[in-house]
């Protein structure tokens, strides 16, 4: 697996460009239900890099507004980092265009929480402390994504034949934290998720500990982070049979195909797993190279991350797409070297 690179402002925002171009010419290639369905998943398209440009336009304008203030300008110069390390982990490792955007909105909503403090709070310090390790955390979660789970984690998730939920069950009860997993508070499903990541050999982020000056967006924004690294960890020895790629893209391939009646009945003939489990592989880590694309992604995956894949939910109706997305990754590696890519 390729490292993430670190890139600055200037080149986040080229990737940010770089992605859009690359994701609205895979639409346009994508046959929809209708024109209509077409348009909207372009703006969609649009408005998830404009959303991008906002992040890192934030950092920037916040650092100029409090570069004076003596007593503010390290805090603010801390968020911009903390923007720059989000932005990294958002364009680089999250690869479906609409679960991405659904991450950069949540750490929009925490950046802004951020703000507003360090011009309210009369010791600005303890922000700045908070700032700091919400800063290092990311930074943390972005890196852990070249790191692949040790093989004997691998070997026993593949040969155990065990739930998602539970694994998470398991690591739950290794925390004493008693009743079902949903009705955690969600700082508690952080330390569960960073148990299994600690023990997959990813390394060790206290996320949950983040949680002291402005508690609730940060939360979700390190419970996204801590939920996509576990999914990614469950499904690395688990690649999906060729036979299911084909029946979800030809489903998928004129008009898109329903989440439920059309898709879980095509899976259940050739994948002795629960249908839900492809389409988080769709979403998350790709159907050998194919993203199943829709508005339910961001919805559908924090249902499940709140949920410890426990939730029964009715997935009738959402209809979904599949198309190959850019490697964010490659792309910024390309970028850091200097040699930009062709769109």
């Amino acid at each position: 697996m390729a490292n993430v690179s670190v890139l600055n402002h200037e080149q986040l925002q080229y990737l940010a460009r770089t992605l859009y171009y690359k994701e609205t010419e895979a639409i346009l290639h994508t046959k929809f239900n209708s024109e209509t369905e077409l348009a909207k998943r372009l703006k969609d398209c649009k408005d998830g890099y404009q959303s991008a440009l906002a992040l890192l336009d934030a950092g920037s304008e916040l650092e100029h507004r409090f570069r004076n203030d003596e007593a503010r300008a390290s805090t603010a110069q801390e968020i911009f980092g903390y923007i720059i390390n989000g932005a990294n982990y958002a364009l680089q490792t999250v690869r479906n265009s609409s679960l991405r955007s659904h991450c950069v909105e949540k750490v929009r909503e925490h950046v802004k929480l951020l703000a507003d403090a360090i011009e309210v709070v009369r010791n600005v310090n303890d922000v700045a402390k908070e700032v700091t390790e919400y800063r290092k955390a990311m930074l943390e979660y972005t890196r852990r994504h070249q790191n692949p789970p040790s093989r004997e984690f691998s070997r026993w998730l593949k040969g155990s034949g065990i739930k998602y939920e539970e694994l998470v069950q398991r690591y739950q009860a290794k925390l004493k934290f008693r009743g079902r997993f949903k009705d955690l508070k969600d700082v508690q499903k952080i330390q569960v998720y960073e148990e299994i990541i600690e023990a997959s050999g990813r390394g060790k982020v206290k996320g949950h500990r983040l949680s002291k000056v402005l508690g609730v967006a940060g939360i979700s924004v390190f419970l996204f982070s801590a939920g996509v690294t576990v999914w990614e960890i469950y499904l690395a020895d688990n690649p999906l049979q060729t036979a299911t790629r084909a029946a979800v893209v030809a489903m998928s391939s004129v008009g898109g195909a329903t989440l439920g009646s059309d898709i879980g009945v095509a899976l259940s003939s050739c994948l002795p797993v629960h249908p839900l489990f492809v389409v988080m592989a769709g979403i998350i880590v790709s159907i050998a190279g194919a993203f199943i694309l829709g508005d339910f992604a961001g919805w559908l995956v924090d249902l499940i991350f709140k949920s410890g894949g426990s939730t029964t939910l009715s997935t009738e109706g959402l209809r979904c797409y599949v198309a190959p997305m850019p490697d964010g990754v490659a792309l910024a590696r390309q970028i850091l070297h200097h040699h930009p890519p062709k769109y």
